[in-house]
């Protein structure tokens, strides 16, 4: 059978290697399925609004928010009638940052966060603003504790350039909405929103190189980085660059035939040193694997990067999900 993209077979390998702990369909990533939310508005300007007022409805007040919990937060939330806060942790949109867009700590409605993402991309992207389209949600646990979270999407397409999305993921905390994730799809990059909480942001880097990264929302609604990700299947250059850390790393593979090797490699950490790296090493898309020994492994190796099997890479990623709390 042939090997998939890193992108696939982690997250496969995630679900297989969690399924002694009896998880079968709690690890499904899936997609939003509810009817979507249609907006009033073919573009968004800064006086353009999909949410009811509440000097026209009458809508509650910041005290009546207060009261409000759970569902019904949520649902004021997407009604106009309540706010979530934005936080840097979870922010990572590559064209619609929030941050870049809004400030961390403060709270912004529905309308306010479509409105001011899309005054950034005008100003400060592709100087042309974007087409509100269709806004979906569904409720997903993350944690699987039995609280409902929600989860958004925002289509927000640059006509002529890309068919944006936006993803947020809201939790509840002490009566108060966050929002504990954010990030953006387009062509060249997919954000999948478990309904456990499981997340996956990943894609091409290149004709034979995908990225990508895993991350969860805790039952308690925090972010958590697990894990970044990168495959290259076809390998041409003498000099290989790692460009998991600032410093990317060179790994010199002057010495090795690199006609048939495809490159696996992880991290758990956001900013790894070479020692946190780790690498599984095929011949071919499809072939047997080159252990510490070969003359590929020792390349890698002399830079202080470990090579392990595919095996051992998904006992190390199922540990490290357990460990952070992904049940």
């Amino acid at each position: 059978m042939k090997r998939r993209i890193l992108s696939v077979t982690l997250t496969m390998a995630l679900i297989l290697a969690l399924a002694g702990c009896e998880k079968k369909d709690e690890t499904t990533v899936s997609s939003i399925s509810e009817t979507p939310i249609e907006s009033t508005e073919t573009s968004v300007s800064s006086e353009a609004s999909v949410e009811t007022s509440t000097e026209d409805t009458g809508a509650s007040t910041a005290s009546d928010e207060e009261k409000l919990t759970g569902q019904a937060l949520y649902e004021a939330f997407m009604a106009g009638e309540a706010k979530a806060m934005v936080t840097a942790e979870g922010d990572k949109g590559q064209y619609y940052t929030f941050t870049n867009a809004m400030t961390a700590g403060e709270s912004y409605t529905l309308n306010e966060i479509i409105t001011n993402l899309s005054d950034n991309m005008e100003q400060n992207g592709w100087d042309k603003r974007p087409t509100l389209g269709e806004i979906y949600k569904e409720y997903i646990d993350c944690g699987m504790d039995g609280k409902e979270e929600l989860h958004v999407r925002i289509e927000l397409p640059v006509e002529g350039i890309e068919d944006f999305t936006v993803d947020m993921v809201i939790v509840e905390k002490d009566g108060a909405l966050k929002i504990a994730y954010d990030a953006d799809s387009w062509s060249r990059s997919e954000v999948t929103v478990g309904r456990d909480g499981y997340i996956m942001n990943g894609g091409s880097a290149g004709a034979s190189v995908h990225v990508g990264d895993v991350a969860i929302i805790d039952g308690n609604g925090d972010y958590k980085f697990i894990s970044q990700w990168e495959e290259n299947t076809e390998v041409m250059a003498a000099d290989y660059y790692v460009s998991f850390s600032k410093d990317p790393i060179k790994v010199d593979l002057s010495s090795v035939d690199t006609d048939d090797l495809s490159v696996s490699l992880f991290t758990l950490k956001e900013d790894p040193k070479a020692e946190d790296i780790m690498v599984t090493l095929y011949k071919g898309f499809d072939g047997e694997e080159y252990d510490a020994s070969s003359p590929a492994g020792q390349a890698f190796t002399n830079v202080g990067i470990k090579v392990v099997s595919e095996e051992e890479s998904h006992k190390i990623m199922s540990d490290w999900l357990v460990e952070q709390g992904y049940k």
